[in-house]
């Protein structure tokens, strides 16, 4: 796999720590400035700043701790040789970072960096990343009434309090764009024809999707049946199905071929969610905190509120446990915050029917051995069966970890490729990632002409333009459509082939 390099520290550190609040404490990334004088502040001014988004994922928290971290690093870097007091001070140093971001600040040829910095260069995507946390961060710091007079006239100046008032009158009283130095030429025509907007650059909520669409992820139609039919075997002489297969993790992976699933949503799974005797739902979706329990005795009470009596937190919730922490991204559902999954194909359900008959008896078993063993009870369905054996941490019987279904996932990728000879490697752009699932569920949908207000209810989304990069056609599909179009429509019986 290809190896990636970052621009690396060098004044700040980002520490995981939990953070006390009025409810349960927050885990985030807490960033520590270290300053000229080689004192060491925590910035503050970020913290809020994740508490008031506490639904953000812990990637979009990272990437806003790193990125005003290099920002940081950059200021510092300046020392003597900028001039602070320069009335285009602000466009300038913007200007400047951006391209440090984007270019690197050094020839590899060189091995010279005046700044000191040995930034490599970034994609465009990269530095997009990180001016638009940047620019999220100080619009959230105007919306709850900052204000600063305090300027940076030195190296010795720059503290968290002037970082973010230079930010400020950076991009609110010097209405700089911070993507201006990444902008298409396409983008800088469209902001010529429309010079009535104030900014140049409309930026959304910060909640927004990128608006941009990318078809070249879904999981390969041709490798599907190999992959879930011979990917997952452990022992193929096995009589036990579950010592024959990895059981759990392929039915995660037809939930992510066939109803369209991300990778964290079969985690958040509860053990009465699916029923193998329900013929119109067998697998429900539920929102794992504010649904109900849809338990005897607890139905009234919401997800989390169960959870918490049993001193434990809705998944989607970051307490600091890689093992229990998953993603978790609003879709579309009921009034009663539930949602069926939809099976795009009948022999896929049937095998996932067949398996969950036979998998709360597996899951039973390893509960049981789970609380004889002193570890706690949970409703959650897909477990574990693993031994580390390095730490000697057993996790039979603990919930199945987001981590572990990626190992399991670039197993039976591999063995995939073994059988068939091909070399598979999961990168976004070759679709063979566990997301690439999903693609190949919304390109089958699109492939069987439905509807796109059904697609999007499939798929559950809020929005229907949300569902397109799903069902952009590749340019595989494009180029024979072309070709099918050509040899049907044009008129070549006089035409000549050279």
């Amino acid at each position: 796999m290809r190896q990636r390099f970052y621009a690396s520290p060098q004044n700040f550190t980002i520490v995981k720590q939990a953070v006390s609040t009025t409810n349960a404490p927050f885990v985030m990334p807490v960033l520590y400035l270290r300053q000229a004088d080689n004192s060491v502040t925590r910035f503050n001014l970020l913290i809020e700043f994740f508490l008031a988004y506490p639904f953000m994922s812990r990637e979009w928290r990272k990437i806003a701790a790193r990125s005003i971290g290099l920002l940081w690093d950059y200021l510092l870097a300046q020392g003597l040789s900028f001039d602070w007091t320069n009335s285009d001070a602000h466009r300038q140093i913007i200007a400047d970072f951006t391209m440090a971001l984007h270019r690197g600040t050094f020839r590899p040829s060189e091995l010279n960096d005046p700044l000191n910095l040995y930034w490599p260069p970034s994609s465009q995507n990269q530095c997009k990343k990180i001016m638009r946390a940047i620019l999220d961060f100080i619009e959230w710091s105007v919306t709850k009434g900052f204000k600063s007079n305090v300027s940076i006239s030195s190296k010795l100046s720059i503290n968290p309090e002037s970082l973010t008032a230079f930010l400020y009158v950076a991009k609110f009283q010097k209405n700089i764009s911070f993507m201006a130095h990444l902008k298409r030429s396409d983008s800088i025509a469209n902001n010529l024809r429309n010079r009535h907007i104030s900014s140049p650059i409309q930026f959304g909520s910060i909640n927004k999707a990128p608006n941009y669409y990318d078809p070249a992820k879904a999981f390969p139609k041709d490798l599907v049946s190999t992959f879930l039919n011979e990917g997952f075997v452990l022992n193929p002489l096995a009589e036990n199905m579950f010592d024959r297969e990895d059981i759990t993790a392929k039915m995660i992976a037809y939930l992510l071929f066939f109803t369209g699933l991300r990778r964290s949503e079969p985690l958040h799974i509860w053990y009465n969610d699916i029923d193998p005797t329900n013929k119109d739902h067998l697998v429900l979706l539920a929102h794992p905190e504010f649904a109900s329990t849809r338990l005897r005795y607890s139905e009234q009470l919401s997800r989390s509120q169960y959870l918490k009596l049993h001193k434990l937190s809705p998944r989607n919730i970051d307490d600091g446990s890689k093992s229990m922490y998953a993603g978790w991204k609003e879709m579309k559902m009921d009034i009663d915050f539930t949602a069926p999954a939809y099976w795009i194909n009948e022999i896929a359900e049937q095998n996932f029917r067949k398996m969950a008959y036979e998998y709360l008896r597996y899951r039973e078993a390893l509960m049981n051995y789970r609380k004889a063993a002193g570890g706690f009870d949970h409703p959650f369905y897909f477990v574990s069966n693993g031994f580390d054996h390095t730490n000697k941490v057993d996790y039979r019987g603990a919930p199945y970890s987001y981590a572990a279904f990626g190992k399991a996932w670039d197993r039976a990728l591999n063995r995939t490729g073994k059988i068939l000879g091909k070399n598979l490697v999961p990168t976004k752009f070759s679709g063979l990632t566990p997301h690439g699932g999903r693609h190949f569920y919304g390109t089958m949908l699109q492939e069987m002409k439905l509807d796109e207000k059904f697609i999007q209810e499939c798929m559950h989304h809020k929005s229907i333009f949300s569902q397109k990069v799903y069902t952009v056609p590749s340019s595989k599909q494009v180029m024979d459509t072309m070709n099918e179009l050509g040899q049907r429509n044009l008129p070549i019986q006089n035409f000549k082939l050279i």
